[in-house]
């Protein structure tokens, strides 16, 4: 009886599975694809200061990109963005931001910063995650040597990724990847200063670019002329002046005193002679014409010799195809500042927000029209 008992319920389980019917299909509810929008965030030294300013008003409006992808300086802000970093982070960062925290001079035949210490700074930032795990997808662009070609990371170490893709040819020493063996890269401006066709390989449907380096005027022929000055150079046996502007520089030289300094030396080196017929060399009064750009007086102030670095980079524009791959193209009014100038932190960030609010509507638009396609309307 207890065997009947217990069978009992068991066969009707059993009966109960075998007469169920299966239910019919039911319609799977598709959600139509989301548009991929990315920010691509183009090179530019310091005025990549500019990048935060942008991110920030595209947060304040809600929009927060699916993928983030930089070159150069673009890189590094990019990089720290797409880890998770929110756009009040960034600027705490970039007002904070010690340039030794980042820049280590290592003067050699390669250049003259070693970027170790930007590798190390982006690690700490992204809390040494590999950029597989950041909250969004993100790559940094390099240029590979000696082919010049454009070379997209990823996946992997974030650090060392961002150093190759910041390191300036014949300014920063090129880091080899992998680092034994393997081949050297440098600053990603010099393939793609702003990347926008990388974006749209990666699947990109709405293209945000940041271009850094486009003046926001032409400069006019006569501005160029009023902008050139010149040096006027006089000299005697012992001493050379040298008139820039309304300044004169006199470089009194004592041969003596450099035949003296170097009595002690354990070989006989006539110092003053030889720099004594140096000077007889230079002509007793001839004019030099400065570089276009180069401040007509002599430079007094940090503004004036950041001047005399921003030659650098005079030349590089973002090419055709990359504003053809551009959904929307912002333009902060930066190129009055030096590539090399760190002071006008938040000036340049403000710029970036100024830029970014003006292209709202078009950014908008964008994405609107995006959605519309995938949604099939």
């Amino acid at each position: 009886m207890k065997l009947l008992a217990l069978a009992l319920p068991a066969a009707l389980l059993l009966s109960a599975c075998s007469t169920k019917q299966t239910p019919s299909p039911q319609p799977v509810q598709t959600t139509p694809k989301r548009p991929v929008v990315a920010l691509v965030l183009g090179g530019g030294g310091t005025r990549g200061f500019a990048h935060v300013g942008v991110i920030q008003a595209l947060e304040k409006n809600g929009i927060r990109p699916d993928m983030v992808v930089g070159t150069s300086v673009g890189a590094m802000v990019g990089a720290l963005y797409a880890s998770g970093k929110t756009a009040d982070e960034l600027k705490q960062l970039a007002i904070t931001l010690n340039e030794k925290d980042i820049i280590e001079l290592s003067p050699s035949k390669q250049g003259l910063i070693d970027g170790t210490r930007l590798r190390r700074y982006v690690n700490q930032q992204v809390n040494h995650r590999p950029i597989g795990s950041f909250a969004m997808r993100y790559a940094a662009v390099a240029t590979e040597l000696p082919s010049k070609t454009t070379v997209v990371f990823d996946t992997g170490e974030a650090g060392i990724a961002v150093q190759a893709s910041t390191s300036v040819p014949e300014l920063f020493i090129a880091p080899r990847i992998p680092e034994n063996g393997g081949k050297k890269y440098i600053d990603g401006s010099q393939s793609a200063l702003v990347p926008a066709r990388v974006a749209r390989n990666l699947g990109a449907d709405v293209v945000i670019a940041v271009d850094l380096m486009t003046p926001a005027q032409t400069t006019t022929d006569d501005q160029t002329t009023q902008n050139k000055g010149e040096i006027n150079i006089t000299r005697t046996d012992t001493a050379i002046s040298a008139k820039w502007g309304d300044k004169t520089l006199a470089l009194p030289i004592d041969l003596t005193q450099l035949d003296k300094a170097t009595a002690e030396l354990p070989f006989e080196l006539p110092l003053g002679s030889i720099v004594g017929n140096i000077i007889k060399s230079i002509p007793t009064d001839t004019t030099i014409a400065l570089p276009d750009n180069l401040p007509k007086n002599l430079p007094t102030s940090p503004a004036d010799l950041w001047q005399l670095f921003d030659q650098a980079g005079k030349n590089l524009a973002i090419s055709a195809d990359d504003i053809a791959a551009s959904d929307v193209l912002i333009r902060p009014l930066v190129t009055e500042v030096s590539p090399f100038d760190t002071s006008k932190r938040l000036e340049l960030i403000n710029a970036g927000k100024i830029a970014t609010i003006a292209q709202l509507p078009a950014i908008n638009t964008a994405i609107d029209t995006a959605n519309n396609r995938h949604s099939g309307k």
